[in-house]
């Protein structure tokens, strides 16, 4: 029902956040790479929650990121600068999820119908419905800044730009002319 600030043991600056599927925790992620995990304590005996606290959480990468997401297929999924997309499992392992040459990437989603679907720069989108599953495709070719995955996925961008995805990614007339975020 409130708002309450939460201490970090970093500096830089944070871009997006994510929810985990089952409640457990958090993750969110920032500039130079920095990836932050809160786990949702369990009570203790008092029977009120321990305080939570973020963690740093070493993935090895150090390219800004700007999306996150928690998904039942890869577990957690980042993106950013670099075209960087990778995921990492509960037991910290981390693994590319696309080839090395993509432009920056700004959001990415899932959906258990679609798989991952990641959007950015130059109206790149990356889709990933397996380990071995990746295409990607550029319907325009201005940036995309958001993406909802689903049945129909959505990725909005620069200039009022909107793209839906299902077997193939189309431009959607907005009518609007200012940056969609």
């Amino acid at each position: 029902r409130t708002w309450t600030r939460e201490r970090t043991d970093t500096d830089r600056n944070l871009n997006a956040v994510a929810w985990h599927r089952a409640g457990l925790g958090a993750m969110a992620v920032g500039d130079n790479g920095v990836v932050l995990y809160r786990h949702m304590p369990d009570a203790g005996e008092s029977g009120k929650p321990a305080e939570a606290v973020w963690k740093t959480v070493d993935t090895g990468r150090f390219q800004t990121l700007r999306g996150v997401v928690d998904t039942d297929l890869f577990g957690w999924v980042f993106c950013g600068d670099g075209g960087t997309l990778f995921a990492m499992d509960a037991n910290g392992e981390v693994k590319d999820l696309a080839p090395a040459g993509l432009p920056d990437l700004t959001s990415v989603s899932w959906a258990p119908e679609t798989g991952v679907i990641a959007v950015g720069h130059q109206g790149i989108v990356v889709r990933v419905k397996g380990p071995n599953e990746v295409t990607s495709e550029q319907p325009i070719r201005k940036a995309l800044r958001s993406v909802a995955a689903g049945s129909t996925s959505w990725a909005v961008g620069d200039d009022g730009e909107a793209v839906a995805c299902s077997e193939t990614c189309r431009r959607v007339h907005t009518g609007v002319r200012r940056n969609l975020n």
